[in-house]
């Protein structure tokens, strides 16, 4: 090996650019989803993705966190309608 190739050879690879400092919004929209879900007649999958600007599986994704996260999600559905899904309050009944 020559000396050049031995310097390219050891050289360390460039560090990673630096997180920016705007990109807190997975917070914000979470704050967002959870304040959709405390409506008392739900929200759909559908609106969920058009009022955070998501795809309809990453409302869905969202949805399964926060249950993973302890929050009880209920379904809601009636004939015909699509699903709704709210977050359940203690003395909150259905409908």
């Amino acid at each position: 090996m020559t000396k050049t190739s031995l310097k390219l050879a050891t050289k360390t690879a460039p560090k990673s650019a630096p997180r920016k400092q705007g990109k807190e919004d997975t917070p914000i929209k979470r704050d967002r989803l959870i304040a959709l879900l405390l409506a008392k007649d739900g929200v759909s999958t559908s609106q969920i993705s058009s009022e955070l600007g998501w795809l309809p599986h990453t409302a869905r994704a969202a949805l399964s966190g926060l249950r993973k996260a302890g929050r009880d999600i209920e379904r809601i559905t009636a004939k015909g309608e699509p699903s709704r899904y709210r977050i359940k309050i203690e003395g909150q009944g259905p409908g």
